[in-house]
């Protein structure tokens, strides 16, 4: 199954998280390989350490982005 960017686009790199979740048609987040998926649909680096800690949203297999698995992270979020 290819994941999806929110602008749309394919992510070459990622790949489904929960496989389970897509033997069963349904749609799942998506993570870089090199990257542990979480739970709860974020995205983080397994060599991560209290000081690196960080998690992210990367994609999902649902391009429109419209199914609750992919979540609205940050869609109103500025650099401002």
């Amino acid at each position: 199954m290819t994941c999806y960017l929110r602008n749309g686009t394919k992510a070459r790199r990622a790949l489904p998280c929960n496989h389970t979740a897509i033997t069963q048609g349904k749609h799942t987040a998506c993570c870089d390989p090199d990257d542990q998926c979480l739970t709860n649909g974020f995205c983080r680096d397994p060599a991560a350490n209290e000081m690196t800690n960080f998690v992210w949203f990367f994609g999902c297999t649902d391009h429109t982005f419209q199914d609750p698995v992919c979540g609205n992270y940050c869609d109103k979020a500025t650099s401002e």
